[in-house]
């Protein structure tokens, strides 16, 4: 039975990864962006868009991924665990590749 909740814990903690890499990314863009480069603007819009689907959509699916651990619904909870950290690091991903085009 203990061996099951640590493994619950393990894809909650994904969720926890998940909200730190979005806080992270939310501090993470240096300086003003330039506006004659267009792939520094094509990225920011790009991250804008994301931003406003991770912030709303993180915290829900964290909750939905506790709910189904507590019912049991394990693959359901994995999945939305797996799918969770995937928003929180492609937004760190693209937080990188501003960084990248800023050099």
């Amino acid at each position: 039975m203990h061996l099951f909740q640590l493994k619950y814990l393990l894809y909650l903690a994904l969720n926890g990864a998940a909200l730190f890499f979005l806080f992270a990314s939310i501090m993470g863009i240096p300086g003003n962006p330039d506006p004659d480069n267009k792939k520094e603007q094509m990225i920011l819009d790009l991250w804008g868009k994301l931003l406003i689907v991770a912030y709303k959509g993180i915290p829900i699916l964290a909750t939905i991924a506790f709910v189904a651990f507590l019912f049991h619904f394990e693959n359901t909870g994995k999945i939305i665990s797996y799918v969770n950290v995937t928003f929180g690091f492609s937004m760190i991903v693209l937080v990188a590749i501003y960084w990248k085009l800023k050099s």
